[in-house]
């Protein structure tokens, strides 16, 4: 057997996922300069510009210390909005049932690969902890971040392949979102003299079916289906949920990243 056949290493979107009605839509501007600022646009570009500002506001909380508590609250609702933003972005209405993210592999590289009768032995590299996966976090979503931007730029001018960007930029933030579901249980399953390959990935696997459920089930708790462009907007469905639910420490969490983000 092959060893992708084994041990999970790819995540489907399936392209029926969310729930009609309880998409997100930006709130009605107020100001003169701001109406007429949103009316000079194209369409589509205030959505991705609400993207890149809310992908740097995820990028600055995971960046801020926090308790237990407050961790696993602040990792599940942003990986919960982070897949919805990648179900958006290339899995909605996609020509194929299926759209494919990458688990994390939290097993080591070496382990997956299987070694035949008369083959050399080799030796596994250490599994990531938790907090080499957060560092990898940490930079996925700065560069996720970075293109973000420049791909609200290029829709603001209607540039051509915007559709070929939106899918890449989809199945990053998908990747980035199932690895920071799983950045706790790093940890947990880091000795490989307790669990081998496929229970770890099986374990990574269930991880991600559970996000991508709590994905589905959060509009009923918050109003809309949440997703990283409303972290940019302060008035937005999520925004307030976080403001009103969340722990302590991944309110501070918030307030810190707002107060970085938005005073730049």
């Amino acid at each position: 057997n092959k060893p992708n056949t084994i041990i999970p290493i790819d995540f489907d979107l399936p392209e029926r996922n969310l729930s009609d009605g309880h998409d997100y839509v930006p709130p009605k501007a107020r100001r003169s300069p701001e109406i007429a600022r949103r009316q000079a646009r194209p369409a589509g570009s205030l959505l991705a510009e609400q993207q890149f500002t809310g992908l740097r506001m995820a990028s600055e909380i995971v960046r801020q210390p926090q308790d237990v508590e407050s961790w696993r609250f602040s990792a599940q609702i942003l990986a919960a909005s982070g897949l919805n933003t990648a179900w958006y972005s290339f899995a909605r209405q996609a020509p194929v049932m299926r759209r494919r993210l990458k688990l994390p592999v939290i097993a080591s590289a070496d382990e997956l690969i299987e070694v035949g009768e008369g083959s050399e032995v080799i030796v596994a590299e250490p599994r990531p902890s938790s907090a080499d996966m957060l560092q990898t976090v940490n930079d996925e979503l700065m560069i996720t971040s970075d293109f973000a931007e420049r791909l609200a730029a290029a829709t603001e001018r209607q540039a051509p392949k915007l559709d070929k960007y939106n899918i890449w930029l989809g199945r990053q933030i998908g990747n980035t979102s199932l690895r920071l579901a799983c950045v706790e249980m790093a940890d947990r399953y880091n000795d490989p003299a307790c669990y081998g390959p496929g229970e770890v990935q099986l374990a990574v696997r269930d991880q991600a079916l559970q996000t991508l459920q709590q994905s589905r089930q959060l509009a009923d708790t918050i109003g809309s289906h949440p997703s990283m462009a409303q972290l940019a907007v302060p008035d937005s469905d999520l925004a307030v949920f976080w403001r009103r639910s969340a722990p302590n420490g991944a309110f501070d969490a918030y307030s810190a990243a707002a107060d970085s983000v938005f005073s730049t």
